[in-house]
């Protein structure tokens, strides 16, 4: 007679026994992890965005704010003292308003004997779009269209400009315009009319908060250094 052993007492049946529960286990901690590195990144995604709409919702209220607190006149001023930039028809009405020629870039005139007074030397001429190198002497021609006045401006003599250093007669508009702006924009800060039309330097009069205490300006120490400071300033801009 063969004796045969039943599989239920096989070796290889208590091994698998004993291994399943393993497998088992390993399936299930490693499903809880998924689980909650899934739950992790979600919330963290969350974050993110409420963080994101919070921001944008303080720089929306920053940035609209003043814009409701101001006025058009207020910002066409301040984009006139500042000098630089793309004129506008607005900011052009204004340099009318307060004599700042329109000059018009005619183009870079080239000049020999390394000097913007030397003789002329046309072939060498540019556009208002070409690149003046360093080394180069002549001046850039701007013309006024309203009266027809020619001025020189950007003046350069063979070692005016460092090496490899470039500009461009269309940037000598701006360069012409901003020198009466700027002292405008002294006589704006100096008081007047236009402080108390605009006070673009000092604000509102009356401040609104409850966390803070309005000092009047007689009450602060040196209270005049500023207009003294003024003064030199536009004292300065004359020279």
């Amino acid at each position: 007679m063969v004796m045969r052993r039943s599989p239920s007492s096989s070796p290889r049946s208590q091994r698998a026994r004993c291994v399943n529960p393993v497998f088992m286990y390993l399936g299930i901690a490693l499903y809880v992890g998924c689980l909650l590195f899934w739950w992790l990144f979600l919330k963290g995604d969350a974050n993110r965005v409420r963080i994101s709409r919070w921001s944008s919702a303080i720089y929306s209220k920053s940035t609209v704010e003043p814009e409701l607190g101001s006025n058009t006149a207020d910002t066409l001023l301040k984009t006139f003292a500042r000098g630089i930039g793309a004129m506008t028809p607005e900011l052009l009405e204004l340099n009318k308003k307060h004599h700042i020629p329109d000059y018009k870039c005619v183009g870079w005139r080239h000049t020999g004997n390394c000097s913007p007074d030397g003789p002329r030397e046309v072939k060498s001429d540019l556009t208002c779009g070409g690149i003046v190198q360093a080394g180069a002497s002549g001046y850039c021609l701007l013309r006024d269209e309203a009266t027809g006045n020619e001025i020189q401006t950007m003046r350069m003599s063979c070692d005016s400009l460092r090496n490899r250093t470039t500009f461009k007669c269309s940037q000598a508009v701006d360069f012409a315009r901003v020198a009466p702006q700027k002292f405008y924009k002294v006589n704006i800060f100096k008081g007047g009319k236009e402080f108390v039309k605009t006070r673009m330097c000092y604000g509102d009069r009356y401040m609104e908060s409850k966390h803070f205490r309005l000092t009047p300006w007689e009450e602060l120490p040196y209270h005049n250094l500023e207009d003294t400071l003024l003064d030199y300033a536009r004292d300065a801009s004359q020279l």
